[in-house]
């Protein structure tokens, strides 16, 4: 009985309530919202976008049905390109006793 009833006022903290549901505290109201639509250069595209004049899915079409044919190019050669690897790598021993 004396363990339960401990368990129990220890658990009597834990009925507080969320700090979001309090009236008298902040409530958020669409600000991410209102952010957005401000930062954007026509807000109703965030409604509805619009179609990129620039766009072409030729080449991506073109590349996926290469793949699912088993027929992708080959990579383009390396063979002039620097790789940006140095091999300036030493052992670094330092003499010792050689053990």
């Amino acid at each position: 009985m004396p363990r339960s009833l401990l368990c129990l006022l220890a658990l009597a903290g834990c009925t507080e309530m969320d700090p979001y549901h309090k009236p008298y505290a902040w409530h958020p109201t669409g600000a991410n919202a209102a952010n957005l639509a401000a930062m954007v250069a026509d807000p109703h595209d965030l409604e509805r976008g619009h179609d990129s004049e620039m766009a072409d899915a030729q080449a991506p079409v073109l590349a996926v049905e290469r793949l699912r044919a088993d027929r992708p190019k080959a990579m383009p050669s390396t063979s002039g390109i620097a790789s940006g690897v140095s091999g300036s790598g030493g052992s670094g021993g330092s003499g010792g006793t050689g053990y």
